[in-house]
């Protein structure tokens, strides 16, 4: 049975904010910006942070053992023994070091710079030709920075052999693709060949005499450990907090002040693959390692590959090799095999480490010292009530299980194609299927006697000592349902108009109805016309509602009347359609087009940073990630996709910055294509403007459409300031209590112009039909806030400042102003809290309004 795999994102000391779809989509684009192969990428990502984006507090340079750190979701370095890649990608494409630590599209687009560098500079390998992917070799291993050629040739031929398999797991999402190893591990065997010859001559020890049996032999530097101890009381556990060959290759540094006695990998991707990872002893047992401070003359310490924040990486293999071999030291020295004397590194009070972290499984580790031969058992009850057609159905164990030999001894009677899913700690096991059970029927689940830990004991369910039971239960599905669905909502509602040429109606329904019957149950025509063909039919569902959504294949004819029917061939999974079809009408847009210069195509990343990297952005309320698409674009080869969720219903906001800040001068208007979601947040522009205070924050409109949209405004809403160096700056989305907490909106063709064209006519930029003061935004503020105001024909001007007293603190138009829509910045630093006033003069208008100053 094919099995689907159960994500899993971290957000600790090193954050991964974006899921895989956006790092595949920032992984394909900068492949093609830099033309470099986009598995490449991804292969040189998952050997180094396994996807995850490296991010450290300021100051936290170094891990526990004093590895410096690396950077990004391409592991980007900056120091003494790797080299400065950070510095020297970050200078290729013009950005700085802070955004390349921060920004994850950034980070890759550095990376693929560097790379790109490096393939031009180097030779490529003898056999390959430029343009094979196997000829990249020599530029992975020089951008891995590891000194030794041994180590660096062994890490890309690892990326060669993961690339060969591909991995789908924790959310990675990396396919096998064909791949010539043979010469690439000809090429690794000989420079290996080379090292051992010159290490065996340099070492005091001989390389092939390891303590224990099967590890292979890296000397750390020459008398990096303690040659006298107390005693070997413990066997200390650590994680790397970086990769198994980068931190062997590290150890062996002069500077190091840190050393371990074994090194383990997580998964071994060389031609001589086993069941278990593979060790690498680097001091000898009888010496004492530098990893545990006060505890080094008392302990053995064994490093894992791995960062304590990314469960991916601790894999059954590691356990199994890294359990076999502390069992050994156990043993051989007489230490207790209990939890006092096998440890975390955080364990010991004379340092503040936290190693290895909250997600290594103890339990499982301390079952397979012990060789614990306690059979599993099933923990979970069968589900009490009726089950749902559409739900899934979950196992858990007391203990860790061996995947590969449960699926294979599960079975659900009567029949039915399904998937099946792991929890990470291999505890739970959920079985969902494929379409949905049928109604008022019963099932049995069936784990077979073949189902093992990884002991290889089977299940003792009767606790009678024989590891040999078979596990079942039955469950029963809801009666039939005989309810019809309702639609709650239809986007476009009926009779709207100025729809977006490119709409994506969304019906809504009032519980899950059956994907299966989805397909043709819409359509979409233009009134009294044809039918219009529909592509990219989609839905989502829980409980109590469907959502549908589609798209036209090309786009609809301006000022259109058009219609969506809704007909019975949708049914919910009682197999009931609605009560009668139904027909929405709507009335399309004009073809609108901002003449003028595109300031951004937004094709490629360029200089937008990730969400999170600004400072406006509530992290704490917010998780968004900003990638180019490829697939959905108003013009060009890419359009910038912003997927987000707010985490609370209320006080997000997301402030999506493009650092290269185009000019918006020279045009009258300021204009946007935006693909909405219809979400019914609000869209904000911000913009620079030289001399000024800060941004200046246009708020234009809720995102309450589908489909793509020409946003604009006038320039002379942004201030001139001191000169005309007005630039954009950024995307605003305010969360709105009551709207949608989630969703994706894209963004294209950034321009400024002086007229926007309909279907028939031009349309001139709007002029104010009355005079019109607003109120400040924002408000409250400190210290800065924008004043904006209408003037509907050339008229004198005045914009004063009072105080509560009627007192007159500052002026700050007096002038006359052509018809338009203003905006004024007022900044203070020296007045104190409390209500001020601003008054609009001109001929025949006045108006005074409020503002509070808080400091």
């Amino acid at each position: 049975m094919k099995k689907s795999i159960l994500t899993f994102v971290c957000l600790f000391s090193t954050s991964f904010g974006q899921n895989s779809a956006h790092l595949i989509s920032a992984f394909e684009s900068t492949a093609a910006e830099f033309n470099v192969p986009a598995d490449i990428l991804k292969g040189i990502a998952f050997a180094e942070t396994r996807w995850q984006h490296l991010e450290w507090a300021e100051g936290d340079t170094a891990s526990c053992a004093g590895m410096p750190r690396a950077y990004g979701v391409m592991s980007l370095r900056n120091d003494a023994w790797f080299g400065n890649s950070l510095q020297e990608a970050a200078l290729l494409i013009g950005q700085s070091d802070e955004i390349l630590r921060k920004d994850f599209a950034q980070n890759i687009r550095g990376a693929a710079a560097l790379l790109r560098k490096l393939y031009d500079e180097l030779p490529v390998p003898e056999g390959t030709a430029r343009g094979e992917i196997e000829s990249w070799q020599n530029a992975i291993a020089s951008y891995s920075g590891i000194p030794q050629p041994e180590l660096a040739h062994q890490h890309a031929l690892d990326i060669y052999e993961r690339l060969s398999r591909g991995y789908h797991q924790f959310g990675i999402e990396l396919n096998a693709r064909p791949i010539n190893l043979p010469p690439l591990r000809q090429r690794v065997a000989r420079i290996q060949e080379q090292a051992l010859q010159e290490q065996t001559q340099r070492l005091s020890k001989k390389v092939d005499q390891p303590d224990y049996p099967g590890a292979k032999w890296a000397q750390a530097y020459q008398d990096h450990w303690y040659t006298t101890g107390y005693a070997r009381d413990f066997v200390v556990i650590h994680d790397m907090e970086g990769y198994y060959l980068a931190v062997i290759s590290y150890f062996q540094q002069s500077s190091t002040q840190a050393s371990a006695h074994y090194c383990i990998n997580g998964l071994k991707d060389n031609a001589n693959d086993g069941p278990a990872g593979e060790i690498t002893q680097m001091v000898e047992e009888k010496y004492w390692a530098w990893h545990a401070r006060c505890w080094n003359r008392y302990s053995l310490g064994i490093e894992h590959e791995g960062f304590v924040s990314n469960p991916a990486w601790y894999t059954p293999e590691m356990y199994i090799a890294s359990a076999a071999l502390t069992k050994y030291m156990c043993e051989k020295y007489n230490i207790p095999k209990d939890r006092n004397h096998i440890i975390a590194h955080q364990e010991p009070t004379c340092n503040t480490h936290t190693d290895p972290g909250q997600f290594w499984d103890w339990d499982f580790y301390m079952q397979l010292v012990r060789q614990d031969t306690i059979a599993p058992r099933v923990t979970s009850t069968p589900p009490a009530g009726r089950v749902q057609v559409f739900e899934s159905i979950s196992i858990t164990f007391d203990q860790r299980m061996e995947e590969n030999s449960v699926e294979l001894n599960f079975s659900i009677t009567p029949d039915i194609p399904g998937s099946l899913a792991w929890s990470t700690d291999n505890r739970t096991l959920s079985f969902r299927p494929n379409a949905y059970f049928e109604f008022d029927s019963s099932y049995t689940v069936t784990i077979d006697t073949g189902a093992r830990n990884y002991l290889g004991i089977g299940i003792d369910q009767d606790g009678d000592g024989v590891a040999s039971d078979v596990y079942s239960f039955s469950f029963q599905t809801v009666e039939s349902d005989t309810i019809p669905p309702q639609v709650t909502s239809v986007y476009p509602a009926n009779n709207q108009n100025s729809i977006s040429l490119s709409v994506e109606p969304i019906i809504q329904f009032n519980e899950p109805l059956d994907p299966a019957t989805l397909s043709g149950a819409f359509e979409l025509r233009e009134t009294g016309g044809a039918g219009v063909p529909v592509t990219g039919l989609s839905s989502s569902s829980g409980f109590g509602y469907t959502r549908v959504r589609f798209r036209p294949v090309s786009d609809l004819k301006a000022l259109s009347q058009y219609e969506i029917s809704i007909n019975q061939q949708a049914k919910d999974f009682g197999g009931n359609s609605i009560a009668s079809s139904q027909t929405v009408s709507f009335m399309t847009d004009e073809a609108l087009t901002l003449t003028g210069a595109i300031i951004d195509a937004l094709d490629v990343i360029g200089g937008w940073w990730q969400p999170g990297t600004s400072g406006s952005t509530t992290t704490n309320l917010v998780q968004a990630s900003f990638g180019i698409s490829t697939d959905t674009k108003k013009s060009g080869s890419g359009s910038g996709m912003l997927t987000y969720t707010f985490t609370q219903s209320s006080g997000g906001y997301i402030r999506e910055h493009n650092s290269s800040t185009p000019s918006i001068e020279g045009g009258s208007i300021f204009g946007a294509w935006v693909r909405g979601d219809n979400s019914g947040n609000t869209l904000e522009y911000w913009f620079y403007y030289p001399g000024g205070a800060g941004y200046i924050v246009i708020t234009l409109t809720p995102i309450n459409w589908t489909g793509w949209k020409l946003i604009t405004m006038s320039t002379s809403l942004v201030p001139l300031g001191s000169g005309t160096g007005r630039r954009f700056a950024s995307f605003g989305v305010k969360q709105i209590n009551g709207a949608q907490t989630n969703g994706v909106i894209y963004f294209d063709q950034l321009t400024v112009g002086n007229a926007i064209t309909g279907a028939e006519e031009t349309i001139p930029i709007s002029v104010p039909s009355n005079f019109q003061l607003y109120q400040n935004y924002p408000n409250p503020f400190n210290p800065s806030t924008m004043i904006r105001f209408d003037v509907a024909r050339e008229s004198r001007v005045r914009v004063v400042v009072y105080n509560t007293l009627g007192q007159q603190i500052e002026t700050l138009v007096d002038e006359v102003r052509n018809p338009g829509t203003y905006a004024i910045p007022f900044s203070t630093t020296k007045l104190p809290s409390g209500v001020y006033f601003y008054r609009l003069e001109t001929q025949g208008y006045s108006e005074t309004k409020k503002m509070i100053l808080m400091r």
